[in-house]
């Protein structure tokens, strides 16, 4: 499971080459983060993009740190939850710099509805994220299958990726903390700016080739 979740890390890298925005908002709000239990346990349900990967590391019982050498690439931690939602979904989760700028729900056992997948989105932004600002359709390299991309202000994305071009179920849902993910694609970079957009671009190429 956790070679096959690498392999859709890896696509869905490559699925943001054509998404990266021109500008950069000044940086993402701060997550609170979620309740650990001493016995090292916490919902799945509370989970926020931009968590402090801390969080992850005291939660044993719920996530267990990816040991693959291919997880490390450009210094980066990754966390497979234990547990599942519930909705029947795992949750694989990125790191760097001490942050999670990245989640993704899996449910490539028992797909979701567009419904179901956009409540898993709203629950894995952080509180105050702005409201839907736009949408459009993509899909991912080398398959047929769909994306759904929607924005939230200039900081956070979110991918729904349906199995084919008529795909009606959601397999996973992505959320990602903008400013957090350029800061690890482009870590000599403070900001994307429309005379340097294009050079951001091939960032997440070379991300997909390392995994």
């Amino acid at each position: 499971m956790l070679k096959r979740s690498l392999c859709l890390n890896a696509i869905l890298a490559s699925a943001l080459v054509a998404s990266m925005l021109a500008g950069c908002g000044t940086g993402s709000g701060g997550s609170e983060s979620p309740v650990v239990t001493p016995q090292g346990t916490m919902e799945l349900e509370r989970l926020k993009v931009g968590i402090p990967e801390q969080t992850l590391e005291k939660a044993v019982i719920t996530f267990e740190l990816d040991e693959n050498p291919l997880s490390r690439v450009g210094g980066k931690t990754q966390y497979l939850s234990r547990t599942r939602d519930k909705k029947n979904g795992k949750y694989l989760l990125h790191c760097n710099k001490g942050n999670c700028f990245q989640i993704q729900a899996l449910y490539t056992d028992k797909p979701i509805t567009k419904e179901e997948a956009m409540e898993v989105i709203k629950t894995l932004l952080p509180e105050g994220a702005p409201e839907q600002s736009r949408m459009e359709e993509t899909k991912e390299p080398d398959s047929d299958n769909k994306i759904e991309r929607y924005y939230f202000g200039e900081d956070y994305m979110a991918d729904m990726v349906f199995p084919g071009a008529d795909g009606t179920e959601v397999q996973i849902v992505t959320v990602y903390d903008l400013p957090k993910f350029r800061a690890y694609i482009s870590p000599d970079k403070s900001a994307v700016s429309e005379e340097s957009g294009e050079a951001a671009k091939e960032e997440p190429k070379k991300e997909a080739a390392g995994e």
